[in-house]
């Protein structure tokens, strides 16, 4: 398990995503590979925060009112999907 990355790849997945609504193409198989070793490791999936945690992480100093509380009226959401490729 790499303690490091993994939170990094994650922060990177969920802001990208919510931020510039873009997302890690599918075509980066390897890297869908290795996120999907996180994902299976118990420890990571306890100790990641929210979706919305890491996106108001993200826009602290951008965000506003209204983006907060938006993020903090939804149910907490975790992106641990990846697509299906074979191992």
């Amino acid at each position: 398990l790499d303690c490091s990355l993994f939170p990094k790849l994650q922060h990177i997945r969920v802001a990208l995503n919510y931020i510039r609504n873009m997302s890690i193409p599918d075509e980066f198989v390897s890297l869908w590979r290795y996120l999907a070793l996180a994902y299976e490791n118990d420890s990571f999936v306890k100790s990641c925060p929210s979706d919305q945690e890491i996106n108001w992480h993200w826009m602290r100093g951008g965000a506003s009112a209204q983006q907060v509380l938006q993020l903090q009226k939804e149910k907490p959401k975790y992106s641990f999907e990846v697509p299906d490729y074979p191992r």
